[in-house]
């Protein structure tokens, strides 16, 4: 997870961006009121890289894939929530994406790259999405209400009343220090949103590739084997593409968010248990990176060691947690 790859994309989202909403540390927490009014530069966001992002991913697919690759429309939403859909008509489909999205993948990438530059490490990471994963959710369910959304604390805020072994040092920060940091790494930031937004966009797109057409009447089973075959198809595209998304934080929200870590969800859910994609988008993910020629001309040997190992350290403790819930057991990446 510690692989951020710059580019078209980042460059573009970070012009379509206000600089208040660039770095600004603590100060972007998704619990300040005049936040709202944002989202429509979080759409503006979107609705920039989507040109850049068909004319990278969409050209090496094969000939249909790519004409629904091309021809979809992809709507932004000025929107609260975190839905991604794709919508299956007569003249192949469309994506709906919400600008929420593109707003929870911002604050997910300040907090994750704030626990490495500090700590070294994604525990803090990790112990904070929990956290996060559970208000998203929650709020979701207040929003389709026509309820405000529960406030919700950036990373900072979190390890400050937290003070667990992992977020100590995070907690110690001062908001200057925060700034600073995140100045400091705006590409980081950008590209950890756009990598995202690619996986989320690819995975809807695969949805119309693979003609998946879900009604009520389709078995829950199957509905979670197309869940995980357009992530499959989305990690294919990438790869197509000789395009490391390594750095999206899809996958670890889908960690968190679907399920929490309980069998017993997975079972009654039409998507597979968010820690066992996630452990798939890792596993496949890697192989693509390491693979990429890109990606083994712009990283130095020993930079592409240091990855592998990260990657390979993740992916065992994903593992393990995935094996423990397959025997009953609850488990989360924070523990």
């Amino acid at each position: 997870m510690s692989v951020s790859k710059t580019g078209q994309f980042t460059i573009a989202f970070l012009l379509c961006l206000p600089a208040s909403l660039l770095p600004s540390g603590a100060a972007q927490a998704q619990n300040a009121p005049a936040h709202l009014a944002n989202l429509a530069y979080y759409k503006h966001g979107i609705d920039t890289i989507v040109p850049a992002f068909r004319n990278i991913y969409c050209p090496p697919q094969p000939a249909a894939a790519r004409e629904i690759c091309f021809g979809a429309p992809i709507e932004a939403r000025t929107q609260w929530g975190i839905g991604a859909f794709a919508v299956p008509d007569d003249a192949g489909g469309h994506v709906q994406i919400s600008a929420g999205m593109a707003l929870t993948f911002d604050f997910m990438s300040v907090a994750y790259l704030l626990s490495n530059h500090v700590t070294g490490s994604n525990g803090c990471f990790y112990e904070w999405s929990d956290y996060y994963s559970s208000i998203l959710l929650d709020n979701q369910t207040a929003i389709a209400a026509g309820q405000q959304p529960e406030a919700a604390q950036d990373l900072v805020g979190f390890a400050r009343s937290s003070q667990t072994p992992a977020c100590r040092r995070i907690g110690e920060l001062s908001d200057r220090d925060v700034g600073a940091i995140v100045d400091g790494n705006a590409g980081e930031r950008a590209a950890g949103i756009e990598a995202s937004l690619n996986f989320v966009l690819l995975h809807e797109i695969g949805h119309l590739v693979l003609h998946h057409h879900m009604t009520q009447d389709t078995p829950l089973a199957a509905r979670r084997r197309m869940e995980m075959d357009a992530d499959n198809w989305a990690i294919d595209a990438a790869t197509a593409a000789h395009q490391c998304i390594m750095s999206s934080f899809a996958p670890p929200f889908l960690a968190d968010a679907g399920g929490a870590g309980s069998l017993n969800w997975e079972k009654t859910s039409d998507h597979p248990l968010g820690i066992r994609r996630y452990l798939n988008f890792l596993v496949r993910m890697q192989q693509s990176c390491e693979s990429n020629p890109t990606y083994l001309s712009r990283v130095s040997e020993a930079d592409r060691a240091a990855v592998h190992a990260d990657t390979d350290r993740v992916i065992g403790h994903t593992r393990a947690c995935v094996d423990a819930i397959d025997q009953g057991r609850r488990c989360s990446l924070a523990h």
